[in-house]
């Protein structure tokens, strides 16, 4: 029997004709597909790493902030003195400007005072004024109608 050319016999040792070659070319295509599903599995887990870490450094900049008293001083290495001083200074700069700003605003507020005890004079002597028109209404009026019944 004559096979067609390309075509060999099903018992024949040669490769193609068992289709190896089709196993061959998926196993490569599927060895592709691992491979990519490896690196994207890859990158999802760097991504997840990366997000844990900053999770992780912003919760230890939390602790930090949170340490309370002397901790910070003890555990940087740098002399105790070196943080006393240095907070003595900030403390005499925040001092200096904090009388400043309590002297310019008991400087504001005694100019408003004096303001407004100026005011109250002048709300004062317009009440009188107001007092007295009243009262000299009352009497021109009473003037009037007098004069209008005799």
């Amino acid at each position: 029997m004559q096979i067609a050319p390309g075509f060999s016999e099903p018992n024949s040792p040669d490769p193609k004709a068992r289709g190896e070659k089709r196993i061959k070319k998926g196993a490569k295509e599927n060895e592709k597909e691992i491979q990519a599903e490896y690196i994207a599995k890859m990158h999802a887990l760097a991504s997840t790493l990366e997000e844990e870490i900053k999770h992780l450094k912003g919760k230890e900049v939390d602790q930090k902030n949170q340490s309370k008293g002397l901790e910070l001083f003890v555990f940087d290495g740098i002399p105790l003195n070196e943080h006393f001083l240095s907070l003595k200074s900030k403390y005499n700069s925040d001092f200096a400007y904090l009388k400043e700003e309590y002297n310019k605003l008991s400087e504001q507020v005694r100019s408003q005072e004096y303001k407004n005890k100026g005011l109250g004079h002048k709300i004062n002597a317009l009440r009188r004024d107001c007092k007295h028109d009243a009262d000299l209404f009352v009497r021109v009026k009473a003037f009037h109608k007098n004069q209008i019944l005799e």
